[in-house]
């Protein structure tokens, strides 16, 4: 196995356990604009997360949280400029079925 070291970006959110990747993964991904390479989950071994299978592995080896980071670290978006009302996170139909 080979290790390096890199310098990431700013840490976006994590990922508490796989039901938490399930549940959450892909509006908050959307969220942070972290798609397209743009971001990189790690867990706790520093292992980079891809796929659903890397997060199962996690599951199984305690490797839980999973840490997303921008993958450069001098990424201009930041949360500034993210959209964070609730149709953003949740989707409209979040609006309307509360309000």
């Amino acid at each position: 196995m080979n290790t390096i070291a890199v310098q990431l970006g700013q840490k976006l959110f994590e990922f508490a356990s796989k039901q938490d990747w399930i549940n959450r993964g892909q509006r908050i991904w959307r969220v942070h604009r972290a798609t397209d390479g743009r971001a990189l989950a790690i867990d706790t071994k520093g292992r980079i997360c891809q796929m659903g299978a890397h997060f199962s592995r996690a599951e199984n080896d305690g490797s839980y949280p999973i840490s997303v980071y921008r993958v450069q670290p001098d990424d201009k978006l930041n949360g500034a400029d993210l959209d964070m009302t609730d149709d953003a996170l949740f989707g409209p139909e979040y609006g309307a079925a509360v309000g």
